[in-house]
């Protein structure tokens, strides 16, 4: 962990803005939602667009270590982090487990250990070198990809979540030629690509009244043969992913079916449970939870806002603000008012009245609210 806190920052710069593995306030959800993103375009507009999704073989475990050092080097990390990630990496003792007897020990000389905090950062070190030299090679010969991997409409080009590596492009043809050439210099790297598992796929939408070739019952459109790709998890098309995912929380949801029954089991603990092995997997790769609660929050007050003046919940909220009533002394305790002048502070103060969204004359921002 000493280690990791001290390269991380170096190693981010240098793995660059495409790699969202294995960084601080990074997911795999960007994307997810970078792919839905350019799929809204092709929905939206004519435009369609080729991926290639490269497999690599044993990714972790054919890298050489003399080849992190040196990408390190070229990170900007020093003398002294150099040194910390040698002594890491030496003396990595294993044992081959084969059918419950464990054989002898040997020395790994080979790879980044896997399932400690340092080895995934090291792993997309070395990517980050095959692929900053890939596109060095791509922008000066055929199929001249631009570097930056961004298009001058402005599409990005290239997206990596770990080993898994994505290359857009509006022409299968280039895809094709970027293939021989990445395997190459990956294998300069000793990164293996699996071309017989390496993925191409057509995100289009049919034209209207086309049938599936030999289901003449069948119209194309909607039923697009991207639909049912997958990228970290998820189907590109939102409609299937949906539909997934209700199945796939549906059945985990009756797993339980013996502990939502149980009497002697809180209420908050069925919560807990229900929240950590049901919505876990309906909202995979979506908006954290921790978003989900001041975006509920926030569409009410909206509704709110826009509700009657002489409603309950108007003239409550009118009295919160306005009220004479003398402030208690001392740190208060969280309550609903101070959460909502929060969120309001936090989206723009600046920006204005609550009037924008249906009140009158009201402004909290401009009142000297005391809590």
């Amino acid at each position: 962990m000493i280690v990791l806190k001290r390269i991380e920052d170096k190693v981010d710069a240098f793995t660059g803005s495409t790699q969202a593995g294995y960084k601080h306030g990074r997911s795999c959800g960007d994307l997810v939602w970078s792919e839905r993103m350019l799929i809204s375009v092709v929905t939206r507009k004519h435009f369609q667009y080729h991926k290639m999704g490269i497999d690599m073989s044993r990714a972790f475990d054919t890298i050489k270590r003399q080849t992190i050092l040196d990408l390190l080097v070229k990170a900007g990390c020093t003398d002294d982090d150099l040194r910390l990630v040698r002594l890491l990496l030496t003396n990595t003792m294993l044992k081959v487990r084969v059918e419950g007897e464990l054989f002898a020990v040997f020395e790994s000389l080979l790879g980044s250990f896997q399932g400690d905090s340092l080895s995934g950062k090291l792993f997309t070190l070395v990517l980050a070198g095959a692929l900053i030299e890939l596109r060095h090679r791509l922008a000066e010969s055929p199929p001249h990809i631009p570097n930056p991997p961004i298009s001058k409409e402005g599409m990005p080009l290239e997206s990596a979540y770990s080993d898994d590596c994505n290359f857009m492009n509006v022409e299968k043809e280039s895809l094709e030629a970027i293939l021989p050439i990445a395997k190459e210099v990956f294998k300069e790297f000793n990164l293996f690509i699996n071309i017989e598992k390496t993925e191409f796929t057509h995100v289009f939408l049919a034209p209207v009244g086309e049938t599936i070739p030999g289901r003449d019952d069948t119209m194309l459109r909607g039923n697009e043969d991207w639909r049912k790709s997958k990228i970290l998890g998820s189907l590109l098309c939102s409609e299937s992913d949906i539909a997934a995912r209700c199945i796939a929380g549906n059945n985990a949801f009756y797993k339980f079916t013996k502990i939502w029954s149980q009497q002697n089991i809180s209420v908050t603990r069925k919560i807990a449970v229900y929240e950590a092995q049901i919505v876990s997997i309906i909202m995979y790769n979506c908006i954290k939870l921790s978003d989900r609660v001041p975006k509920a929050r926030w569409k009410l007050l909206g509704h709110i806002l826009r509700s009657a003046d002489d409603s309950p919940a108007a003239l409550a909220l009118k009295f919160a603000v306005t009220t004479n009533c003398k402030g208690r002394v001392g740190a208060h305790r969280k309550n609903l008012f101070k959460i909502i002048v929060n969120d309001l502070t936090r989206r723009g103060p600046e920006q204005g009245a609550l009037g924008d969204w249906g009140w009158h004359d009201l402004t909290i921002w401009r009142l000297n609210v005391k809590f």
